[in-house]
């Protein structure tokens, strides 16, 4: 007995000396890895939070805040051109160094590679918007480029107008200008069924319901999910967990906004080139049907239906800013109801281009309430930036955001003056906004990787700006509690602030 017991203490004398040994060791690694990424990493040289340094938590927090952009913005004014926001990334502020990352793979050049930023939701096909690989983004959007050409967006107009008309129709139902317009909500909705129809040939009705389906309604909620999916893959050791203990009523909406998008895919699939239009699907159904698996199609659909939420901001960040400087809006209407003598007019789509006061707004919003919040991260193959190195296998990310609102290449940054966008020999052009460097406005990007959207955005925000425009004055309800700055936050996708406008039918409608 005493021998038996003898041998169990050595066993656990053992036992806690492996331990010991296992929990020394892992101490030690610790230190040297801290060590390593304060004094010697590549990036040691660079400022920015202390935390930043030796773990990925500063970066997953301003995430998961929803408040990235304004984060990154007030870093730069803190620590300079170039800080770190996590062990192995730092954010870089010139455009030298945005427009040389964007563009990096020209003649001869290493490609700095996309980083796996964007949650996906198909095993092994990632879609345009989120595949890494250089030859499968080349392959997707050299197919789906026909789509979204400026003859494919031609051949929809009609398509296009006509939802924006029951739009317009609803808004004029309401009883104005007794009720406040929610734009939030009505632009969220006009968005989600014009990507439906012009991407699938699916209507949402929501426009023509006056109230969100299932899709739309679970689009933004799941917006902080999405983010949270995001950061997760930053930390390999808590994420598995974490997934696995999320309840299942926190992940029934994204399942059903997902469940929505496989209905609406299937049927369009299923109609093959037997549709009432031409949609973004039409290139890639044109061909045989086994060329191309589901997954790689949802994959492909999810990319295209994403963005529907800059569309809706771009669409309310006009209306808001009109509605809070009159002045500028009383000019635009102007322009509008002095070029188009019938409502039928506002369909010439290639006039709309050509108008100075709109074209101005339309700029002035993607600047000023920019749709480009989303930083655009990249992998280093090892190649400068704005003169800056950046060693292989290290990641670095710019802010088109920061961009837009700094004095140094905007005049007057902070505030909204969409005459800076005039030619300058309109009447209304101010001297002041001559050194406006427009060339770091890019708000879909640049390079391979530019938006395919970029088209598509333009042109509806015109369509619906100009019908507005033509048929109310408006005013801002809520204009005294609404803060843009404060309210509005950024995930994967953008969460607006409620925006409630007094819509008021024109005279020459009477």
């Amino acid at each position: 007995m005493k021998d038996y017991f003898i041998e169990k203490m050595h066993d656990f004398a053992s036992c806690s000396m492996l331990l010991t040994g296992f929990a020394v060791t892992a101490f030690v690694s610790i230190i040297i890895r801290v060590l390593y990424l304060l004094y010697l990493h590549p990036y040691a040289k660079y400022p920015g939070p202390k935390i930043a340094a030796i773990s990925d938590a500063w970066w997953g927090y301003q995430w998961l805040s929803g408040r990235y952009p304004w984060a990154i913005e007030a870093s730069f004014k803190k620590y300079g051109d170039v800080f770190r926001i996590a062990p192995n990334e730092i954010a870089i502020f010139p455009f030298e160094a945005h427009q040389d990352m964007l563009l990096s793979g020209r003649n001869g050049s290493a490609t700095f590679i996309k980083t796996d930023i964007h949650p996906t939701f198909t095993p092994g096909e990632l879609g345009v918007f989120a595949e890494r690989d250089i030859e499968k983004h080349r392959s997707s959007k050299q197919v789906l480029s026909r789509a979204f050409s400026l003859a494919a967006h031609k051949n929809q107009d009609t398509a296009l107008h006509s939802i924006v008309d029951g739009f317009i129709h609803q808004i004029e139902a309401k009883k104005l200008p007794e009720d406040d317009v929610n734009v939030t909500e009505w632009f969220g909705w006009l968005a989600a069924d014009l990507i439906g129809e012009m991407s699938i040939g699916h209507s949402f009705e929501n426009v023509s319901s006056g109230r969100a389906n299932v899709f739309i309604r679970n689009f933004f909620v799941t917006a902080p999910l999405t983010n949270l999916l995001t950061v997760l893959t930053r930390f390999p050791c808590m994420g598995p967990l974490v997934r696995w203990n999320i309840p299942r009523k926190t992940l029934k909406p994204l399942v059903d906004v997902l469940d929505e998008l496989k209905t609406g895919l299937k049927e369009r699939v299923s109609q093959g080139s037997s549709v009432k239009h031409n949609d973004y699907f039409t290139p890639l159904l044109q061909q045989n049907k086994s060329v191309y698996s589901e997954d790689f199609l949802f994959s492909q659909l999810t990319a295209i239906v994403i963005p529907l939420e800059a569309v809706a901001s771009l669409m309310q960040s006009i209306v808001t800013c009109l509605g809070l400087h009159q002045d500028i809006l009383k000019k635009v209407q102007a322009e509008i109801r002095t070029n188009f003598a019938t409502w039928e007019d506002l369909e010439e789509a290639d006039v709309l281009q050509g108008l100075p006061w709109l074209s101005a707004v339309v700029n002035e919003s993607l600047r000023f309430h920019t749709i480009a919040t989303f930083p655009q991260p990249r992998v280093s193959p090892g190649g400068v930036i704005g003169g800056y190195y950046i060693p292989k296998g290290c990641r670095v990310q710019s802010s088109t955001f920061s961009m837009f609102r700094s004095e140094r290449y905007f005049k007057k940054a902070r505030e909204y003056h969409p005459e800076r966008w005039l030619p300058p020999s309109h009447a209304d052009y101010d001297n002041i906004f001559d050194n406006d460097n427009r060339a770091v406005f890019q708000p879909f990007s640049m390079g391979p990787r530019k938006c395919l959207g970029f088209v598509t955005a333009d042109r509806q925000a015109r369509a619906v700006i100009s019908k507005l425009l033509w048929k109310f004055d408006w005013e801002i309800g809520n204009a005294s509690d609404l803060d843009w700055e404060r309210d509005m936050k950024v995930y994967q996708v953008t969460v607006r602030p409620t925006v409630l406008v007094k819509f008021k039918p024109c005279r020459h409608q009477d």
